[in-house]
């Protein structure tokens, strides 16, 4: 029986080492949430990944630079911005009158 309550106390330790913030929170109409400011400081990021794992928990990690993360997908280009934002806008319009003529396109 001691080993049984050891074996407990240690596992509270544990957990009480682990958990560093639990706050129960509302979801919205919407779907939404709101992280307390304690949560916010401790992630220090504005960008989170959430993650549901096998015991439908949720897990927020902060991802802490974009910066250089899209960049394996930049491709050389000589056009400007904008000619890549008009372009990008006519396509998406091509596809849009496509569409509500219940024609297929591929770009």
């Amino acid at each position: 029986m001691t080993y049984f309550r050891n074996s407990l106390l240690l596992l509270v330790k544990l957990l009480t080492l682990v958990t560093m913030y639990v706050n129960t929170l509302s979801i919205s109409s919407r779907g939404q949430i709101v992280l307390p400011k304690k949560v916010r400081d401790i992630l220090q990021s504005d960008v989170i990944s959430l993650a549901i794992n096998e015991h439908d928990q949720v897990l927020i990690s902060p991802i802490r630079d974009l910066g250089g993360s899209l960049a394996a997908y930049q491709q050389e280009t000589p056009l400007t911005f904008e000619a890549i934002r008009a372009q990008a806008w006519h396509d998406s319009m091509r596809v849009a009158s496509h569409e509500r003529e219940g024609n297929d396109i591929s770009l």
